[in-house]
C-alpha cells in the first residue's frame, strides 16, 4: 500500500495556460481578514499561509501569513476568488469562488491535521517540522510522500509562502526577486529554474526561508532568500534508497542516495535522472480598437507547444572526521540538462471591411547546460551547543547553450514568405567563493556572529541573430542585435551581528561592510574592438 501511494503521488500533470493582466488601479481594493485555528485544540496557528487566487485564471493575486493570534489580512482588488489556507502537516482548506466586493471578515478557518501523512512519518522515523530561528524559518523536508519522485521545484512549491509557476520561476510572498542558495552558497547555474528541476527532491534535507536577510547575507535578493540544504548521509554503516517515478504526459525519473559511514568518515552520493514532456495548447481571441473606439481587427491566435526536458544530477562527497569536534567535507557536483520548446502558432486576422489573413509562425527552441561545482567545508565545534567556526570554499563553472529557429509566412489569401530567423546564445559563467564564519552563543537564547566573505564571478555571453529575408535559406548576421558581453564582479564583505530572543520577541542587529567592483565589456557587430566598457565599484554599510 505504501509503495502504491508513492507511485500515485509521483504522477505529475502539466497544464499550460495564459493569464491576462490589467492595471490594478482600475479596480477598487478591499481588505480581507480572518483567523486560522487548529480544529482539534481550537488554538490559533501562527505562520499559516493564506492565498487568494483569481477564480477564472490560476494566478495568485494576494495573500499573507498569520500572526501569533492566527490572524491574517490581505489587500486585493474586488472580484471573485478561490481562497486557500495551508499549514505544514495539516490538510489545506479551500473556499471556492467567493465573491468579494467590500471589506470582508471571513469565518474562522479550522485546519484539520493530515493523519495519513503523520502516520507515514512515524513509519520512517523521520518527520517534517518547522523551526523558528532569529532570522529565518527552517523547514525540514523529512520523508513527505507528496514530493517523492519529484524535484527541488516540487519541494519549494509545497512550502508555505513559496510559489513556483509553470515555467519554474520561484517567488516568495509573490515577489520573484529571490536569491537561491544551495548549501549556503549561490548557485552558479545561469538558468536557476532549470537547475532546480533536475535535482531530485530526495536529495534535500532542509529549506531555510529568510524573508528579512540579516547582515550575514549579500546585499541582494530584496524578496528574500531560500537556502536549500542537501543531504550528506546521517546513518552508520551502508544506507541508501532508490525512487522510481512515472507519469502521463511523460514525466519519468529515477533518483537514489547512498552513504557509507563509520567513525572516521562518511562517503555519500546522490544521483538523479528525469525526463518529461508537457504538451500545451493556448487559445487567444483578441479585439483591437482605435482611439475612437472603432473595431480595427479581430485576431484568433492558436498555439501548440511541447515542453521537453531531460536532466541528470550527480553529487559525490566525503566527510572526514578529523577529531571529536572538527570535520572536513569535500563535494563534487555535476548537473546536465537538455530540452526544448517547439511551438507552432497560427493567426486568423479579420477586419471589419471583410478582409482575412491567415499567418503561421514556427519556433524550434532547444537548450542545453552543464554545471560543475566543487565545494569544501571545514567545521570546528566547541563545547557549547551552536559555538562553532567554519571555513567554506566553492568553485564552479557553468555553460549554457540556447538555439532558436523561427520561421513565419502567410498562408491566406496569398501564400508568401515573411521572415526566417536564427538565434544562438552561448553563456559561460565561473564563480569562486571563499568565506569564514564564527558563531558564539551566550546566555540562553542569544548569540554573536562574525564573518568575512569573498565572491568573484565572470560571465561571458555570446549572442548572435541571423536573418533570411528572401526565403532562400541564405542567412546573414543582424548586426543590430548580435553582440558579446563579458561581465566581471568582485565582492568582498565582512559582517558582525548580535541577536537574542525574549519570549516571543526576536531581536537581531548587525553591521555589514561590502565592497563590490564590476566591469562589463560589450562587443557589438561581432568585431574584436570593445564597443562599450563600463566599470563600477561601491561600498555598502
Amino acid at each position: 500500500m505504501l509503495f502504491l501511494k508513492s507511485i500515485c503521488t509521483s504522477l505529475f500533470f502539466f497544464l499550460t495556460f495564459l493569464t491576462f493582466g490589467q492595471n490594478k488601479s482600475d479596480f477598487p481594493r478591499i481588505k480581507v481578514k480572518g483567523i486560522i485555528i487548529d480544529k482539534v485544540s481550537q488554538k490559533p496557528l501562527e505562520y499559516a499561509t493564506i492565498t487568494l487566487t483569481h477564480a477564472r485564471f490560476p494566478k495568485i493575486i494576494g495573500g499573507g501569513i498569520t500572526n501569533s493570534k492566527g490572524e491574517f489580512e490581505a489587500s486585493i482588488p474586488a472580484g471573485t476568488y478561490s481562497i486557500k489556507a495551508e499549514f505544514i502537516s495539516f490538510k489545506p482548506f479551500v473556499i471556492s469562488e467567493r465573491k468579494l466586493t467590500a471589506d470582508t471578515t471571513l469565518e474562522t478557518i479550522a485546519l484539520e491535521e493530515d493523519y495519513t501523512q503523520l502516520q507515514e512519518v512515524n513509519v520512517r522515523a523521520e518527520k517534517s517540522y518547522i523551526e523558528i530561528k532569529l532570522d529565518k524559518k527552517v523547514y525540514t523536508v523529512g520523508q513527505d510522500l507528496i514530493v517523492k519522485g519529484g524535484t527541488v521545484s516540487d519541494v519549494l512549491d509545497n512550502i508555505p509562502s513559496v510559489q513556483v509557476d509553470v515555467e519554474g520561476k520561484v517567488s516568495l510572498r509573490g515577489n520573484e526577486n529571490v536569491t537561491i542558495l544551495i548549501d549556503g552558497k549561490p548557485s552558479n547555474a545561469v538558468n536557476i529554474s532549470e537547475a532546480l528541476r533536475i535535482i531530485p527532491a530526495d536529495a534535500i534535507d532542509k529549506v531555510e526561508v529568510i524573508t528579512n536577510p540579516s547582515a550575514r547575507y549579500d546585499a541582494e535578493g530584496g524578496g528574500g532568500i531560500l537556502n536549500i540544504i542537501l543531504k550528506k548521509g546521517k546513518n552508520q554503516g551502508f544506507n541508501g534508497s532508490i525512487i522510481l517515478s512515472a507519469g502521463d504526459p511523460e514525466n519519468s525519473g529515477v533518483s537514489g542516495n547512498f552513504n557509507i559511514k563509520n567513525k572516521e568518515s562518511n562517503l555519500f552520493t546522490t544521483l538523479g535522472y528525469s525526463k518529461s514532456n508537457g504538451p500545451g495548447n493556448t487559445k487567444i481571441d483578441q479585439e483591437n480598437f482605435d482611439d475612437n473606439g472603432d473595431l480595427v481587427s479581430y485576431i484568433e491566435e492558436r498555439r501548440e507547444n511541447q515542453r521537453k526536458r531531460e536532466g541528470f544530477n550527480g553529487n559525490f562527497g566525503i566527510e572526514l572526521y578529523l577529531d571529536a569536534t572538527s570535520s572536513w567535507t569535500n563535494t563534487l557536483s555535476l548537473r546536465k540538462n537538455k530540452g526544448g520548446n517547439p511551438e507552432n502558432v497560427t493567426y486568423d486576422i479579420y477586419s471589419p471591411s471583410g478582409t482575412f489573413e491567415k499567418r503561421e509562425r514556427k519556433n524550434d527552441l532547444t537548450r542545453s547546460s552543464q554545471d560543475v561545482e566543487y565545494n569544501t567545508n571545514y567545521i570546528k565545534k566547541f563545547k557549547k551547543d551552536g559555538h562553532k567556526f567554519t571555513i567554506d570554499g566553492a568553485f564552479s563553472v557553468n555553460t549554457d547553450l540556447e538555439n532558436s529557429n523561427i520561421y513565419g509566412n502567410q498562408i491566406l489569401p496569398v501564400a508568401r514568405f515573411i521572415t526566417s530567423e536564427r538565434t544562438t546564445n552561448k553563456q559561460r559563467q565561473s564563480r569562486n567563493l571563499v568565506q569564514a564564519d564564527y558563531v558564539l552563543p551566550f546566555g540562553k537564547k542569544s548569540q554573536f556572529e562574525f564573518g568575512v566573505r569573498g565572491n568573484y564571478a565572470t560571465l561571458i555571453s555570446d549572442y548572435k541573430v541571423e536573418e533570411d529575408t528572401l526565403g532562400i535559406n541564405n542567412f546573414s548576421i543582424n548586426t543590430q542585435f548580435t553582440n558579446t558581453l563579458e561581465y566581471k564582479e568582485y565582492v568582498n564583505a565582512a559582517y558582525t551581528q548580535i541577536g537574542t530572543k525574549i519570549k516571543k520577541l526576536s531581536v537581531l542587529g548587525g553591521l555589514r561592510f561590502e565592497d563590490s567592483k564590476s566591469k562589463s565589456t560589450n562587443w557589438l557587430h561581432r568585431i574584436t574592438t570593445p564597443k562599450n566598457t563600463t566599470t563600477s565599484s561601491r561600498a555598502l554599510f
